[in-house]
Formats: structure tokens, C-alpha cells, sequence
């Protein structure tokens, strides 16, 4: 027996003598799309909880080409090492000096220091109390003085160096000099209860607070770093 197979593989050609080629149809696809898009200002932001838990706050002021200003300020509070500290028989304030320990491994924004990364950075007291079971969002303003306690000092910041405190070598850290009068004013104070605890300090030194909102930089220079508020060294020393 013989069974037979016919099959044609070019289906296609058939009509194509006949039709038109004005009328043979062309398919065009076009996969464009237009996206509208605009940037809608975010709703404030808890700040205070990341500092209770890790220590860790954030300084600086960077100018990004793109997104513009970014700053970073930081209020906080300094307890004291003793209740009752004793400054010892007519005691004079030499310097004052707030210690603030940074990680060089957490610098956001420009690295490679120089002239155009130089920032200044201001110290104010604060006037309002704020306390550890309130909550605290990143618009909230706190009263402080008018007056800068740091004399609007200048810095280079996120070196990866030690220093040299006092002859000895400690990690990178910011060091700024504050106004005598601000430590005169603690001494005065030792015999008048302001020192017996740290609960009473905090009533009389409400806080203070760290920016570097003031600095002068133009695009793609400055950065932010990251403090470590509960390092041994981050410390404010009255010598």
C-alpha cells in the first residue's frame, strides 16, 4: 500500500502575485512611554529613637549636584561622670573642649577633604528640657541661645586619623573648643545643688546643639558622618 503526505511550506506566497502592494500590511510598534513625575515633600521622621539605641546621630551638611541641600543638626544631652563632682580650692577654667567621636566608615558625600569641604560648625545652649520618654520628630525645633559657644569654628571632616589628646593618641574624632564662660558658669555652680545629680544637671545644663547648618559650600562638596554619642571618648572635658 502507499500513503502519501502533500504539504506546501510556503504558505505565505499565496496572493501575494495578485495583491496589490499597496495594499500588503505593514505592522509598526513604537514602546515609548512618557512618565510625569514630581517630588512630594515626606512627612516628618522619628529621630530620637535611633540615638537611644544604637548611640549613633548624624552631622554635617552636604550639597548634592542633584537633590540639592542635605543637613544634618543634633541636640543632645551631657550627664555628668559623679555626683558632687569637687573641682578642687579656687579652681579657674583653662579650656573647654567637646569631644565627638566619629566613624571614618560612615561618610556620606564628599571624601577627599580639601579647601571646598570645609565646614563650620556651631555649639548653642538650650533653653527647653527635652526628655528621653517624649518623642521627637526631625522638624522639631528646640528653644536654644542665640549665642555660639563654639565661635563658629571651622573643620575637615571623615579623616580616618588619630589624634593627640593630652599626649595621648586617641581615635578620630571632633574636637571643638568652646567659650570659657560656659565652663566658669558649671564650676560656679558646684555648691549650689546644680551638681549633686545628674537629674538636677540636666535641669540646670538643659543640653546643647551640634550644626554645621551655617557652613558655605557650593555643588558636590561637604558630607554628613556618623557620631558615636555613647563612645567613652565622646565627652565634654573641662580642664
Amino acid at each position: 500500500s502507499l500513503i502519501g503526505f502533500s504539504s506546501c511550506n510556503e504558505s505565505s506566497v499565496l496572493g501575494l502575485e495578485v495583491q496589490p502592494q499597496d495594499d500588503v500590511l505593514n505592522v509598526l510598534f513604537s514602546d515609548t512611554t512618557y512618565i510625569r513625575s514630581r517630588t512630594v515633600r515626606e512627612d516628618s521622621l522619628r529621630t530620637d529613637e535611633t540615638l537611644l539605641f544604637t548611640g549613633a546621630a548624624l552631622l554635617g551638611k552636604y550639597v548634592d549636584p542633584v537633590f540639592g541641600v542635605s543637613t544634618a543638626s543634633m541636640y543632645t544631652q551631657v550627664r555628668l561622670p559623679s555626683s558632687n563632682p569637687n573641682f578642687g580650692p579656687n579652681a579657674a577654667v583653662d579650656s573647654v573642649v567637646l569631644a565627638l567621636v566619629y566613624d571614618p566608615k560612615y561618610v556620606y558625600g564628599d571624601t577627599t577633604g580639601g579647601t571646598f569641604a570645609t565646614q563650620t560648625v556651631n555649639v548653642y545652649q538650650l533653653f527647653e528640657d527635652i526628655k528621653q520618654e517624649d518623642n521627637y520628630y526631625s522638624n522639631k525645633d528646640v528653644i536654644k541661645s542665640s549665642f555660639d559657644l563654639a565661635g563658629s569654628q571651622t573643620f575637615v571632616p571623615g579623616y580616618d586619623d588619630s589624634v593627640t589628646v593630652t599626649g595621648v593618641r586617641e581615635k578620630p574624632q571632633l574636637r571643638i573648643r568652646l567659650n570659657n564662660i560656659f565652663g566658669t558658669t558649671i564650676l560656679n555652680n558646684q555648691n549650689t545643688g546644680n551638681l549633686s545629680s545628674d537629674a538636677n544637671f540636666k535641669a540646670f545644663m538643659k543640653g546643647l546643639c551640634i550644626t554645621t547648618e551655617n557652613s558655605s559650600l557650593t555643588s558636590g562638596n561637604g558630607n554628613i558622618m556618623r557620631l558615636k554619642m555613647i563612645d567613652a571618648k565622646t565627652r565634654l572635658s573641662i580642664y
